[in-house]
């Protein structure tokens, strides 16, 4: 059965032009991203391209219903309850890349999930993007964001104890111990990564700007240019992961993206920097007179009101709640503002009743113990030394 074609779906015209282009490519990654981040999906050869682009491709609707760990999530309703129903995928205008780091190298299309009828499958994170943006468009506001991105590289081999460890400096091969943060010296040493990265990212046209040494053995983080296009931002972020993980991997390391895959070093955060602009491109939280844009006002009294519900995307599992430490900065939301929160949470006093304080999109430093969320934290001024436990804990002046 071929499902009715979504008004979005990617012309076919612009497979043909790719494949006249790239006569070499025998095989394309099909990938679909999951509401955790995932990337899944499928490799098909090169003469099933054109049918994707004319008709779909179906696929399991319960490809969105998966935990991280690629276990069936009943509760979605997307297994047992419909018989795991297919649904089906079309390709994303403008997805077809190749990627550099294969040898023989193949292609990717990034596709989003409909239902037969054409109408958007809502368990798709995109398609959910997609809803909020036009939101905003209806209102004449446009969202322009940008991305910064931490991360661990990580040696192929765990160490003697069977644990992970951070990569070997590859020139020079030595071990990568202590704290090299904002070290050139540390980033020359990873010369032949950071090159490939740069030159693959012009490759698959992602604007990659900065990359700097964080504040533990092996963390790095990378900044993408902002982009006035909200939905071409979030493909940018989920594109330049896979592209650092496959990197990684074919230079003999192992990149990882979790919040705290460390429990006595810094945890890694997603940091999203957001605007929103007018038809013309003005910044419509630019001061107004030296004051505070009144769109502004509005956006940061919406955190405050939403906070609490935002913490079942932002920390999903319970343990992520749990986790917030005594002395941390975080925000119930009422304190989010343009300055830095003036209190913290003193998580040792509160009674059991009580809800655990919530992160906020001020910039904090969240220590989850496990898990792989990604969030918009980051370390405030203040003490940055670990307390006796490991923990980054921040005194901060009143």
């Amino acid at each position: 059965m071929t499902g009715t074609r979504p008004i979005n779906a990617a012309p076919i015209e612009e497979a043909e032009a790719f494949l006249e282009q790239h006569q070499d490519i025998a095989a394309f990654d099909l990938v679909l991203i999951d509401p955790n981040g995932v990337t899944r999906g499928k490799i098909i050869r090169r003469h099933e391209l054109l049918p994707l682009f004319r008709s779909g491709r179906h696929l399991p609707g319960s490809i969105l219903g998966l935990d991280v760990t690629g276990t069936d999530v009943d509760e979605t309703g997307l297994t047992w309850d419909d018989g795991d129903a297919d649904r089906i995928a079309w390709p994303i205008a403008g997805s077809l890349v190749t990627l550099p780091w294969t040898s023989p190298e193949r292609g990717e299309v990034r596709v989003m999930l409909y239902e037969l009828d054409g109408s958007a499958m809502g368990a798709d994170p995109r398609q959910a993007l997609v809803r909020q943006i036009e939101k905003f468009e209806a209102k004449n506001l446009f969202p322009v964001l940008a991305f910064e991105l931490e991360f661990y590289l990580l040696d192929a081999e765990k160490d003697v104890l069977g644990k992970p460890k951070a990569a070997r400096l590859p020139l020079s091969g030595t071990a990568s111990n202590g704290n090299h943060v904002y070290s050139v010296a540390v980033l020359d040493q990873f010369e032949p990564f950071i090159d490939a990265l740069y030159r693959a990212a012009a490759v698959q046209n992602l604007p990659v700007e900065t990359i700097i040494s964080e504040y533990a053995p092996g963390q790095y983080e990378l900044t993408l240019r902002h982009q006035a296009q909200g939905l071409r931002a979030a493909d940018d972020l989920v594109m330049l992961k896979r592209l650092v993980r496959g990197l990684a991997l074919r230079h003999g390391m192992r990149a990882n993206f979790m919040a705290k895959p460390f429990a006595h070093q810094s945890g890694s955060g997603m940091h999203l920097h957001a605007s929103l602009a007018d038809q013309s491109g003005s910044n419509l939280f630019a001061d107004v007179q030296n004051d505070l844009a009144p769109l502004l006002c509005y956006a940061i009294g919406g955190l405050q009101r939403t906070m609490a519900d935002l913490d079942a995307d932002i920390c999903a599992q319970s343990e992520f709640l749990a986790s917030f430490l005594a002395q941390q900065l975080c925000t119930d939301g009422s304190d989010l503002g343009t300055q830095q929160p003036k209190r913290r949470h003193q998580g040792a006093s509160r009674q059991p009743s009580q809800p655990p304080p919530r992160t906020s999109f001020a910039r904090c430093r969240r220590q989850p113990v496990s898990g792989c969320c990604d969030g918009p934290c980051r370390n405030v001024r203040g003490d940055r030394k670990p307390d006796r436990a490991g923990r980054r804990v921040f005194h901060l002046q009143q």
